[in-house]
């Protein structure tokens, strides 16, 4: 439910069920384009509405927009949820740290793996799930 304010509300039980669907695909994810060399990250829901998901070292966890979880496909949020794993991939595994965050070593990842390297704007999915326009 959208508030007053313009702040997405969730029950309770839609957001764990949001989280585990979240979590079961960041497992998936990780087996199937990273080879499970990810250790898992924490994953969160955000009222933001600035970015659609945030890979954050600090806390090793990736942030997924509420707004985009509710009001987009499910090949949508996949291709975010990639986006900031590669995020995760370039920081902790190839221990990138001295490029900026869509840098040379993020875009190889993305451009190896078929993810979607924009920075901005809603990512283009198929019928099929698979993201468009690489």
């Amino acid at each position: 439910m959208l508030e007053p304010d313009g702040a997405l509300r969730l029950t309770a039980e839609l957001e764990a069920s949001l989280l585990r669907e979240l979590r079961a695909s960041y497992r998936d994810l990780n087996a199937s384009h990273f080879k499970r060399a990810l250790r898992p990250a924490a994953i969160r829901l955000s009222d933001g509405t600035a970015r659609l998901g945030q890979w954050n070292p600090g806390e090793r966890s990736i942030e997924m927009s509420r707004t985009l979880v509710v009001g987009q496909s499910w090949g949508a949020v996949l291709e975010v949820l990639k986006h900031e794993m590669a995020h995760q991939y370039v920081h902790e595994i190839l221990g990138r740290t001295d490029e900026t965050a869509h840098g040379p070593a993020f875009r190889d990842v993305c451009e190896r793996l078929g993810i979607d390297p924009r920075a901005s704007g809603m990512p283009n999915v198929s019928s099929g799930g698979a993201a468009e326009g690489k």
